[in-house]
């Protein structure tokens, strides 16, 4: 980092018209909806330096409330209550900050124990732990008799977030301002890529096949017009046979054309597939021989997320965008040769005035699709007002995909379960994993599921949101249990070790004989 410059104690330049807005350098402004009511509780020459917002009550019930760290003292309003709380900052008050299951918690506690709590979804983060860095510093200095000093090392310029021992760069604003990778990063993927270069070949001969076998028919309705419809206005007989050699042509080129493509999509298809099956068992195997320090500090949902949805992202865009855009370029391309070759005159007027009108066209597009959103948008609202069975219809159908995504979450569970208890194992000999693919994991597969019914019972959680609680976690959990129920029921035999393979099973009944 350098030679960090001297702390200078914080000073403010410009005079401020009221102390409710009299923060610290980097603070926002309280919302409007509480200035009103903090003001008069603030003494003439007290100044705020950080607030949180509170948006979830003890009951984890969504409701509004306030902590304010000011330069001499806290001052909370919780959510629900009907007056402010003030505790003096002194030696032995400390905040603490914890998190869990996406909620976030601020304590207050001193030497006999604690004195409040507070709780708030994640999204306010940041603004606790700016909370928790002005009320150690002026605590601090309360105590200690001396200004507030302020590292520029340690903080960061922009967020006032911490920065993180033997960090640079704030982890924060790092996150928030990373640019978008460059195109020429999926270059990468080409030593994935390298052991299908023939099928990636052969994909891309047939693409450009069945684009030139697409460009036929237009350069046969051509002489079709000139050889046979124009001459028939002009009073001449049909020529029978030349009208079936043009038509044959046409269906043939079609016929051709829906092969080719569907050759080119199947072998495309399949190199992605398999691409994506070889990014995810390198990831997989990169994993395996991280430490524990890194798992500690990662979330398991990302990590899935790499393994899983990037991964599949990567399929579709090798499958499909790819496909598409290569198709889109050799059409053009091919196009425009047909009409050099018939007249470049006429290529240059039928090209050259679409790339120009280009970026008009895109901006008339979106502006006309801007309209018809408002329109259609106004023109639901005033149905949905005007008719009670417009509104029912609407509640149907959020009630109807509700009960999908439910059914989904509860069959999920179901499946993760049955895989947990007959056929799903990670084995480990002499500490090293022995299960390093997937294929050897023994993850369910769709045709080995039996049929699930779900039936829900609606009973509203005190605790959560709303009344909301998990849907994954309940069939999850009795699974593996209720085939070990199963295998006792039918054989007599209590196994207690996951997963039920059959060789245990056998094991099982050999040993109690």
């Amino acid at each position: 980092m350098g030679v960090g410059r001297a702390a200078q104690p914080l000073r403010y330049t410009r005079p401020m018209p009221s102390n409710v807005q009299n923060f610290a350098a980097s603070e926002p402004a309280l919302p409007d909806r509480w200035s009103a009511e903090v003001e008069p509780q603030l003494a003439a020459d007290e100044k705020i330096q950080a607030w949180l917002e509170i948006d979830l009550d003890a009951r984890l019930n969504f409701a509004a409330g306030l902590v304010i760290v000011t330069d001499r003292r806290l001052l909370a309003r919780a959510p629900g209550a009907g007056g402010w709380q003030e505790w003096p900052l002194r030696a032995g008050l400390a905040l603490n900050h914890y998190d869990h299951a996406g909620v976030g918690a601020l304590e207050l506690v001193d030497e006999n124990g604690r004195l409040a709590n507070w709780r708030y979804t994640l999204s306010r983060n940041l603004a606790a732990l700016r909370v928790i860095s002005e009320f150690d510093l002026h605590r601090d200095s309360i105590v200690s008799g001396q200004p507030v000093l302020r590292s520029t090392d340690d903080i960061c310029p922009k967020c006032k977030a911490p920065i993180p021992p033997g960090e640079d760069e704030c982890p924060i604003c790092t996150r928030e301002e990373t640019a978008a990778p460059s195109t020429w990063t999926l270059f990468r993927l080409w030593r994935f890529a390298r052991p299908y270069r023939w099928q990636l070949l052969s994909g891309f001969l047939l693409t450009l096949a069945a684009t030139a076998a697409q460009l036929v028919p237009p350069y046969l309705t051509m002489p079709l017009m000139d050889n046979v419809l124009i001459p028939f206005q002009n009073g001449k007989p049909i020529d029978w046979p030349l009208v079936s050699l043009y038509l044959s042509g046409l269906l043939g080129s079609a016929l051709l054309a829906w092969l080719l493509g569907w050759l080119r999509t199947y072998i495309l298809a399949l190199v992605s597939e398999r691409i994506g099956r070889d990014l995810r068992t390198h990831t997989y195997e990169h994993l395996l021989g991280l430490s524990l320090e890194y798992f500690g500090g990662k979330r398991t949902g990302d990590l899935m997320a790499r393994i899983g949805s990037e991964t599949d992202r990567l399929n579709i865009f090798l499958s499909l965008h790819l496909l598409d855009f290569a198709t889109d370029v050799l059409m053009i391309a091919m196009t425009a040769a047909i009409l050099v070759s018939i007249d470049p005159w006429l290529a240059a007027v039928t090209l050259l005035p679409p790339i120009d009108g280009m970026v008009l066209r895109r901006s008339l597009q979106r502006a006309r699709a801007v309209v018809r959103g408002a329109a259609r948008l106004h023109q639901h609202l005033s149905r949905f007002v005007a008719t009670p069975r417009s509104a029912r219809h609407l509640a149907e159908q959020l009630i109807g995909a509700l009960r999908r995504a439910e059914v989904g979450q509860v069959e999920g569970g179901i499946v993760m379960g049955i895989g947990y208890g007959l056929s799903e194992e990670f084995r480990l000999e002499a500490g090293r994993p022995v299960t390093d693919r997937f294929g050897k994991l023994g993850l369910p597969r769709i045709a080995q599921m039996p049929e699930m019914i779900s039936i829900t019972v609606t009973d509203p959680h005190p605790d959560g949101p709303y009344g909301a609680k998990g849907m994954g976690e309940l069939p999850l959990s009795p699974t593996a249990a209720a085939i070990a129920n199963a295998i006792y029921d039918a054989l007599g035999i209590r196994l207690k070790k996951l997963p039920m393979t059959p060789e245990r099973v056998l094991k099982a009944i050999k040993e109690k004989k």
